[in-house]
């Protein structure tokens, strides 16, 4: 056979390789492919769909995930929005906003999100958690606590969860119930950085500094970029006078070790 004509037939079959498949097709493909982790065939595939059927919500639901799952916040917002427009009962889909708006640092539509999610799927421990660290960031304190309850009601062992309502308990100064709920998670997850500066707050607000830094040096030995455990540390090495290495500290908590590459927008 000449290359001429094999190469013919190379293009016929790549041409008809998706001859006669429906969107609904192209959809299982890429929801299929975002699930074993093939990002971007999967949005070649949801593309596809899109092009043949472009009020498919779960399409842009899909594609959203996908490019969630990228890193591409800005452009899964998009898709999400898209899916709800064309259908408003997708309650993941409110729930990856809410994520995508408290990752950029907008709390209050992220809780809205939240709210929104849980309307459609109040049995999700997840929904509750995430509503209750916005609420923790809009110093909603006690609303915060009752979604971590329900969070944890739904789902015991959710560690995270136990670690964020100790957090959010010494805001309130409850710091013998937040230092109970430290302890469980990290019993639960010795790994656990949060739980570990958190704890660190705890013992820095009790003024219990040598305990205090044993926890902050834990949390950023299991985790040397954690912002927040740099920050705390700097209270505590300013209360122990030690300037320089407070301000050292200071500076590492605006530098968490990554950059956006598209920062977030809302």
């Amino acid at each position: 056979m000449s290359p001429r004509i094999l190469l013919s037939l190379l293009l016929l079959c790549t041409y008809f390789s998706g001859y006669g498949q429906t969107a609904q097709d192209f959809l299982a493909k890429g929801a299929a492919k975002v699930s074993q982790g093939l990002f971007d065939d999967a949005i070649v595939e949801l593309d596809k769909a899109i092009a043949l059927d472009s009020v498919n919500a779960l399409a842009y639901y899909h594609r959203g995930n996908a490019k969630f799952d990228k890193h591409a916040f800005n452009a899964a917002k998009e898709d999400y929005r898209k899916a709800l427009r064309l259908n408003p009962n997708i309650g993941s889909a409110y729930f990856n906003l809410g994520q995508i708006a408290f990752r950029g640092g907008f709390y209050l539509p992220a809780k809205e999100k939240f709210d929104q999610a849980i309307l459609y799927k109040g049995s999700n421990a997840n929904f509750y958690y995430m509503r209750g660290m916005a609420n923790h960031e809009l110093g909603l304190y006690t609303a915060a606590i009752a979604d971590l309850d329900q969070a944890l009601a739904l789902e015991p062992d959710y560690y995270d969860a136990l670690a964020q309502r100790g957090h959010t308990k010494a805001y309130l100064q409850d710091f013998d119930g937040a230092l109970k709920d430290l302890e469980k998670a990290i019993a639960m997850n010795a790994n656990l950085e949060f739980a570990f500066a958190y704890r660190g707050y705890v013992h820095l607000k009790l003024e219990e500094y040598t305990q205090a830094l044993e926890d902050l040096d834990e949390a950023l030995d299991i985790n040397e970029d954690l912002a927040v455990a740099y920050l705390y540390r700097s209270h505590v090495r300013a209360a122990l006078k030690d300037k320089r290495g407070a301000f050292q500290d200071m500076a590492s908590s605006y530098d968490d070790g990554w950059e956006e590459d598209d920062p977030i927008t809302w």
